[in-house]
């Protein structure tokens, strides 16, 4: 496990999946990332790669050929490698293998950073494509923040702050999949949480106006705001009854259940040419 740590946050990294498993807010003496409650989701916040989402059936085609991978794709579950460390910074690295050539047909190293400035919590991704030809793939971020953060409140006390006006429409789910239903979902910046608002699954917002969305409560004042600056998608999700929500910077989405499978024509990738390299960052403030 990996500590990074200043005077006012201290964070946890797993080598598996280059995976945050702890945010400590040192002034309130309080955790405030998801533990991993087996009972309603295991994780803490998974990177999303080389998929964001479910594939239609589980599979793409490449060039004719067909491929199997699962939800939200490999890199949550391979273990990454430390490039580089320090008291408030450190770099993973995690690269194509025979193994994952067999389930994504591309070569690819996939570099993970994480850096303390203050109280908030910079987390970077790139994407290095080593190989000639064209590379498609979609990553996104899944950290899930504990919430209600005391035992006193329930979820109706918490709203998420868009930092800019919206009018948008949420992008319905069945079984994974998107299935072109719609419905309108946040009018203004202030959308307020309760249980019904994910018995459809995910909130799935695209066109965005805002880069920036704040959790707070109307009990107290402690706020998170992940700062999503370039992403042009953001899920909102939780598990009913759990306490933890979801805020999900991404550059891609789950498939349509309309697809035809090709990986090329899907909705949401990101195509990177050869020898050529993405980068993105997101941030978590603690404030």
């Amino acid at each position: 496990m990996i500590t990074l740590e200043n005077d006012f946050l201290k964070i946890s990294i797993s080598e598996k999946g280059a995976e945050l498993t702890s945010i400590y807010r040192k002034d309130i003496q309080k955790e405030l990332l998801w533990q991993a409650d087996a009972s309603y989701w295991n994780r803490h916040a998974p990177v999303l790669f080389p998929f964001v989402g479910k594939l239609k059936n589980d599979s793409f085609i490449w060039n004719n050929k067909s491929y199997t991978c699962s939800q939200h794709g490999f890199a949550r579950n391979e273990l990454f490698s430390v490039i580089n460390q320090s008291k408030e910074s450190v770099k993973l690295k995690l690269s194509y293998s025979q193994s994952t050539l067999q389930r994504f047909p591309f070569m690819f190293h996939l570099e993970l950073g994480y850096t303390l400035v203050h109280s908030t919590l910079c987390c970077t991704y790139k994407v290095i494509n080593p190989g000639d030809e064209m590379m498609y793939f979609s990553i996104g971020a899944h950290p899930g923040f504990i919430c209600p953060l005391y035992e006193n409140e329930t979820l109706n006390n918490y709203s998420l702050m868009f930092n800019r006006k919206e009018h948008l429409n949420r992008h319905l789910l069945t079984n994974g999949l998107f299935d072109l239903r719609e419905e309108p979902v946040l009018s203004g910046n202030v959308l307020p949480l309760d249980e019904l608002l994910f018995t459809k699954d995910a909130v799935v917002l695209k066109n965005l106006h805002s880069n920036s969305v704040t959790l707070h409560s109307s009990a107290h004042p402690h706020c998170i705001t992940v700062s999503f600056n370039g992403f042009p998608y953001l899920g909102i999700w939780k598990k009913p009854e759990a306490r933890f929500i979801c805020i999900e910077p991404w550059y891609g989405l789950a498939d349509y259940t309309t697809h035809n499978g090709k990986l090329e024509e899907k909705e949401g990738i990101q195509s990177l040419k050869g020898n050529g390299i993405f980068e993105a960052a997101y941030h978590i403030e603690i404030h």
